[in-house]
């Protein structure tokens, strides 16, 4: 179930230009439901239009934040080779290196192809965000357990200072920052996706429910040789699935 922001925003365009339509009948247009009255709808649109910008904003926040993520990720595997080489360089024995040996080969085997976030391309699931996540917290993990492993060892004294361990433990903070700012930004793209999608997709009170309540109106009061539904009966809005 892929994200369908284009599908959202044309139900959006669509309804915007059935409000207007429908202001061009003038007394003409006189419904007894509340729901579908003129000046309910012209309040409903200003909340989409609200609620829509919501979640262009949440998702612009989201892909800053995940770039800066991936970004500072991709420096990961590099930087951990370089631990086992200074390793080497100080002239380590072979068990330790052994070790940390295999901690890199888990650290490069989680960064090797690049996962797609939603958000990049606006076509992945929720699933997959929460999926990324964990593989970006195992990698973390694990880049911190080479770490620890070298901090416990008495000789790792090298002179460049991004190899020393003061240095390491602040990238890994790095990491962590990184991680939690885009879990936040991940949850207000959630939160304003839902409050848009209530807006849309809600039974009975939806922008999809009262379209076709406006259109039986319309049908009702002008018969469908009238202009005024000939007007309104070609927009089409799709029930797009909440949450995607």
């Amino acid at each position: 179930m892929a994200y369908n922001e284009s599908g959202h925003a044309r139900n959006v365009a669509n309804f915007d230009e059935l409000v207007v339509v429908l202001g061009t009948f003038g007394n003409g247009y006189q419904p007894a439901s509340p729901a579908i009255q003129l000046n309910d709808l012209e309040a409903l649109q200003g909340k989409l239009k609200d609620a829509l910008q919501r979640v262009n904003d949440a998702n612009g926040v989201y892909r800053d934040k995940i770039y800066a993520r991936q970004n500072a990720y991709e420096q990961m595997n590099a930087l951990a080779m370089r631990i086992v080489n200074t390793m080497a360089g100080l002239g380590f024995e072979s068990k330790i290196l052994t070790q940390a040996k295999s901690m890199l080969s888990k650290i490069r085997g989680g960064g090797g192809k690049k996962k797609k976030e939603a958000g990049e391309d606006g076509a992945t699931e929720a699933k997959s965000i929460s999926v990324s996540q964990m593989s970006f917290d195992q990698r973390k993990n694990n880049f911190s357990a080479l770490v620890g492993l070298v901090n416990a060892q008495a000789t790792y004294t090298p002179n460049e200072a991004d190899m020393q361990v003061s240095s390491l433990k602040k990238y890994i903070d790095s990491l962590h920052n990184f991680n939690q700012e885009a879990t936040v930004a991940e949850q207000n793209l959630i939160m304003a996706r839902k409050e848009r999608d209530s807006l849309l997709y809600a039974d009975n009170v939806g922008v999809i429910a009262l379209v076709q309540q406006i259109k039986a109106y319309t049908k009702g009061a002008f018969g469908t040789k009238h202009q005024s539904y000939e007007r309104i009966k070609g927009l089409k809005f799709s029930n797009v699935k909440i949450g995607r």
